[in-house]
């Protein structure tokens, strides 16, 4: 597409206008009086009965504005609905869905004040919501400007209506060969009549018949064509006699149908009327299909017990060979047909007239319903990009089923066929329509229990998709409890994943437990798909370190070759990155980030998408490429943004602003600081990571409420209980009170190193060089100086940058260090530490400071996570359920629970949860608290 000024050439891209296959013939008049009335009005509406060429001239009118204008063609026919006209229109544009927002809204905000020409074509059938949208958009967008085409005027407000003429003639009895030869009737007639009779010539005898013949077609462009076409199989005068015995159908007051009109179904059912009785009966029923069909489609709702599948075939070739069927070679390589929407009403009244129009749509429904029950297995396996492909090519006939489903009070058909569909509305930008459809099926009360929970289950899915985390969980929960009372193992597992899912942003030690659980139950149904993704997701739920990692992730991968679907290469790249990125395997987290990147773009998956862009933004901080993050960022934003998946540009937001601390902190601060706090009892990885971001922004511009946002951060850190976002944000705290605290300074980063687990080396080398700082604060200098050298020394190996803290909290720290000992002797000390390996530096650090400082027993000498593990304990958590909320192993949390029974002096549960009780109750006196960090 073609954009002339400066604001179309940042609009996004339309579609364009479609291209003919045969050239425009003539008009030139018309095209030029249609291009005047569109320079002076913003509403032109070209009318005139079916076949008329409205369409063509609409067509050509949009095709020659190319250059000077943004142009956006919408075809309406195939919109069953009026309430579908905004969503149509919203799609042809290509304007990103967003699941809260109308789809006019949307349509505004994408047009702007740009130009734009926009043709809506064939909107009589839904003429008052056309109406209603247009002058919606008319009065939002200054210079937009609407072509629309139809039997009748919108009626609104600064409407120009225009009618359709037929092609010039001239008068009958015309003789002169030049004169015929020039008028636009017979220009086109002899153009298509040349395409299938190449011996066709009109010369001074054939030029009379031809004249006749098109007068009594009353000069109108689709009867010209069809007439043409029959020439494969009839002679011109054969031709004019059979249109002089069947001229006209007879007038029908009751239709107020024009002259024009009723010539024009007289031409159609002429070529009708040639047909033979298997013709007519597949054409008739062929008008069921909305947007196009497949032979096997024609072949699956056509036959009956008369007409078998193979007479189909054969009969639907010679519809083609007479032009009331057009056919295409599809991209797949298939053939395609379609039925103008001219002719398809014809043959959709002949069907009406057969008393076969519920028999047929009911066929047509059936195919849908099978089509859709094919789909569903195969959307989680190896053909997932194909079928999504079909299923796209076939949507305009999905929404003709569920529309005729939910007309006939069939809502369990249309409720299973959108259940089965589920990838489908989520993966290819359809959230609205899905949803729709299944929230009317779970409101009926007469749905079959089995399906009932189906369609919830996916209803769940779809919110979570379009951001709705609250209802979707809800959902998620209510759906389990019915899956488990009726032993529906299937949807249990899947419930639990979904449950998982929604907490991995809202409460991920919870998320891992319910992951595990689904894992579980998938592996005793044999549903591998299930298993798969809920192994994922225990891994990203889970301590690096954790014991199981190693195998989930494996059997995860393996089960993706077997199964060969993208989604779950792509959500295994997650992993490979997350692994290969905390280890600053740099080239290995590249490749599997582009190869998940690939794999998500083909289906579309927004959330795996925006979670391998925000680790890769990760990855290009530390390796100090900001300008590499901020292009990934944006690229992923503009795809995003295409299927409109808003929730998940907040996490994009988040992570720019991650990029733009590092050059303009203050302007991030402004921007972060003054986003609410959550009220509620959840608190969202999208609550935690803006208020860390402003947090890191405060430290870095040293602003007087620099302490009180690293502890509204911190606190929500610890309530979400991501290990990622507390380590973090410890990280962080640490660094505000370093200089001033060192003590406090060392228990946070001391609860981050224990939080962090053992193979997070980019993370670990951070904190220990903050370690160092700490120790360089305290005056301890020779140990500053070995913790920064073993940290620098790491970093400087695998390709890592100084963090963006080190100048401002880190190096003033290290200046007075090297001070107080001289250069000669730090540097010693540097290169001391630059021989340790970060196990070595993390044990040297740990040793540091057990000599330094804490009791051998009593309260005062339980480490943070052992103070933890006595606080879940006491209220009540088992093991495996503390195991869970920390991310640790159940053999871990026995160590911990051995450990405070030495220190404490106490031999069970029993007696700790008594002590602990003793030590929280209220004392008429301050009491010395445990070291529980700030």
């Amino acid at each position: 597409m073609t954009r002339a000024d400066p604001v179309a050439a940042s609009a996004p891209d339309r579609a364009g206008v479609p291209m003919a296959i045969s050239p425009f013939i003539g008009r030139a008049a018309e095209l030029r009086e249609l291009e005047a009335l569109l320079g002076e009005h913003r509403l032109l509406t070209v009318t005139g009965p079916g076949g008329s060429g409205k369409t063509r001239l609409a067509l050509e009118v949009a095709h020659r504005a190319q250059g000077a204008t943004v142009v956006g063609v919408i075809e309406l026919a195939p919109v069953a609905r009026p309430d579908l006209v905004g969503e149509a229109i919203r799609v042809g544009l290509d304007v990103p869905e967003r699941p809260d927002q109308e789809a006019r809204d949307l349509i505004v905000a994408a047009i702007g004040d740009q130009r734009e020409l926009l043709v809506l074509d064939n909107c009589e059938h839904v003429i008052e919501a056309v109406a209603d949208v247009v002058g919606f958009l008319l009065a939002r967008c200054s210079r937009l400007v609407v072509l629309t085409t139809s039997r009748e005027r919108l009626g609104i407000p600064g409407e120009v209506g225009w009618v359709a003429p037929a092609l010039a003639l001239p008068p009958r009895g015309t003789t002169a060969p030049a004169a015929i030869a020039t008028a636009d009737a017979l220009r086109l007639f002899d153009e298509r009549a040349r395409l299938v009779q190449p011996s066709h010539v009109l010369d001074a005898d054939s030029a009379p018949v031809v004249l006749d013949l098109l007068h009594r077609l009353d000069g109108m462009p689709l009867a010209i064509e069809l007439a043409a076409a029959l020439l494969r199989v009839m002679s011109l005068n054969e031709l004019t006699r059979h249109l002089a015995e069947h001229a006209t159908l007879p007038d029908d007051p009751g239709r107020r149908a024009t002259p024009r009109h009723q010539t024009l179904t007289a031409s159609i059912a002429w070529s009708h009327d040639l047909l033979t009785a298997p013709e007519q009966i597949t054409f008739r029923r062929l008008a069921v299909f909305a947007g196009g069909f497949g032979i096997d489609a024609a072949t699956a709702v056509v036959p009956d017990p008369v007409l078998d599948r193979r007479s189909v075939r054969t009969v639907l070739t010679g519809l083609v060979d007479r032009s009331l069927v057009q056919a295409e070679r599809g991209g797949d390589g298939e053939m395609r047909f379609s039925l103008l929407e001219t002719l398809r009403a014809f043959a959709f009244e002949r069907l009406e007239e057969a008393g076969e129009a519920a028999a047929v749509r009911d066929r047509h429904l059936g195919w849908v319903q099978q089509m859709a029950s094919e789909a569903e297995p195969a959307l989680t396996g190896s053909a997932q990009r194909p079928v999504l492909d079909r299923l796209e090519l076939e949507h305009a006939n999905l929404r003709a089923a569920l529309d005729w489903a939910t007309r006939c009070g069939r809502v369990d058909d249309a409720g299973a066929i959108a259940a089965d569909l589920t990838w489908f509305w989520k993966l290819h930008g359809h959230l609205t329509e899905g949803l729709a459809v299944l929230e009317l099926a779970a409101d009926d009360a007469t749905l079959e229990p089995d399906l009932g929970r189906r369609v919830r289950w996916s209803q769940s899915d779809l919110l979570y998709w379009a951001g709705r985390f609250g209802p979707s969980y809800e959902l998620a929960v209510e759906t389990l409890e019915e899956a488990e009372a009726a032993g529906d193992d299937w949807i249990v597992a899947r419930s639990l994943w979904g449950m998982a899912n929604v907490e991995c942003f809202i409460a991920p030690p919870a998320a891992h437990e319910h992951a595990r659980r689904a894992a579980a139950v998938a592996r005793t149904t044999g549903d591998a798909w299930c298993l798969a993704v809920s192994l994922q997701v225990q891994v990203l739920t889970s301590a690096p370190d954790a014991p199981g990692a190693a195998p989930w992730i494996a059997e995860a991968e393996a089960i993706g070759i077997e199964l060969r679907n993208p989604q779950l290469d792509a959500w295994n790249s997650v992993l490979a990155v997350r692994r290969f990125a905390e280890s600053a395997a740099w080239p290995a987290a590249d490749s599997w980030y582009e190869r998940g990147l690939d794999a998500s773009l083909a289906i579309g998956d927004a959330p795996t998408r925006v979670t391998l862009t925000f680790m890769h933004a990760a990855t290009m901080l530390e390796r100090g490429r900001p300008e590499v993050a901020a292009a990934a960022v944006e690229r992923c934003r503009r795809q995003v943004s295409d299927q409109g998946a808003d929730a998940y540009q907040e996490l994009l937001e988040a992570t720019d602003a991650r990029i733009l601390v590092r050059t303009d902190p203050t302007a991030v601060y402004a921007r972060l600081i003054d986003r609410p706090l959550p009220t509620g009892a959840v608190v969202s990885v999208l609550d935690v990571l803006p208020r860390s971001v402003a947090a890191l922004a405060a430290l870095l511009i040293e602003g007087p409420e620099t302490a009180q946002t690293c502890a509204e951060a911190l606190e929500l850190a610890r309530r979400l209980g991501k290990p990622e976002s507390l380590v973090n944000q410890l990280l962080v705290s640490a660094l505000s009170v370093l200089d001033h605290d060192p003590s406090a300074a060392e228990a946070l980063l001391h609860e981050a190193l224990e939080t962090l687990g053992g193979p997070s080396a980019v993370a670990r080398a951070h904190l220990l060089e903050a370690l160092g700082a700490a120790a360089a604060a305290r005056q301890l200098d020779l140990d500053a100086a070995r913790l920064i050298g073993a940290a620098r020394a790491w970093r400087a190996g695998h390709g890592c940058a100084a963090p963006v803290w080190t100048l401002r909290s880190i190096a003033p720290l290290e200046h007075d260090a090297r001070s107080r000992i001289g250069s000669e002797a730090f540097d010693a000390a540097v290169d001391e530490g630059a021989t340790m390996t970060l196990d070595d530096a993390t044990r040297y650090a740990r040793r540091r400071r057990g000599v330094r400082g804490r009791a051998p027993a009593g309260w005062s000498s339980l480490t943070p996570t052992e103070a933890r593990v006595v606080d879940l304990a006491a209220e009540g958590l088992t093991n495996p359920a503390i195991a869970a909320r920390l991310f640790v192993s159940v053999g871990t949390v026995k160590t911990h629970l051995n450990h405070v029974y030495a220190k404490l002096g106490l031999t069970n549960r029993t007696e700790l949860a008594a002590a602990a009780a003793r030590r929280n109750a209220p004392q008429p006196h301050a009491a010395a608290p445990h070291d529980q960090p700030v």
